[in-house]
């Protein structure tokens, strides 16, 4: 167990393809490579495509497994990869219906057993613009990042989705302007990204 409880980073967007999974795996790989033990989690559980951009089963079971069978221990469904160390909780079959059991399992035990155990964790969350789930985690996080793609999303909007957020997080809030520049390859998946 850790001495000082992990920090939990939340990777957020307004719509699907801005970028914020590809940062996710990023964060979460670099992190793992530098000796800190990692932990990323496909908090998308209506899309969440983690497991197969890293050459895992696509329904590997995951997050939404637990949601489904309160109580089962969250490592039971862990996945490692090699050689970083990095451990993920891929999405799990594809779940609709979230809002309560997402709240009852934010709530319990298992995030704090994760700040014990891990050095960071970073979750992968559904756009909030289409889907609220991602309201849900703003209350249990430390610091969220908000990437944008602001070619492909109207200002109005992302200002709108920003304030959502500060009323929930109004501490730890990062913005990340994502732009279609070059060709990076992390784990099976390539993406176009630029951020700063």
């Amino acid at each position: 167990m850790r001495a000082t409880a992990a920090p939990i980073l939340f990777c957020v967007s307004t719509s699907p393809g801005e970028g914020k999974s590809t940062v996710s795996l990023h964060l979460a790989l670099q992190a793992a490579k530098s000796g800190v033990r990692t932990l990323l989690i496909d908090g998308d559980l209506r899309r969440g495509q983690l497991a197969e951009r890293l050459g895992l089963e696509p329904e590997a079971e995951g997050l939404a497994e637990l949601l489904r069978e309160p109580g089962r221990p969250w490592r039971n469904v862990l996945r490692r990869l090699e050689p970083s160390g990095l451990e993920i909780l891929p999405r799990g079959r594809p779940i609709e219906k979230t809002v309560d059991q997402l709240n009852s399992w934010l709530t319990g035990n298992n995030l704090a057993e994760m700040r014990a155990t891990y050095g960071l964790v970073v979750i992968d969350a559904s756009p909030l613009a289409p889907i609220a789930d991602s309201m849900r985690f703003l209350r249990v996080v430390d610091r969220v990042l908000f990437i944008t793609r602001l070619k492909t999303t109207p200002l109005r909007i992302a200002e709108r989705v920003v304030k959502m957020i500060r009323s929930q997080q109004p501490a730890g809030f990062e913005l990340i302007i994502n732009h279609s520049f070059e060709r990076r390859h992390y784990g099976n998946y390539y993406e176009t990204y630029q951020y700063r």
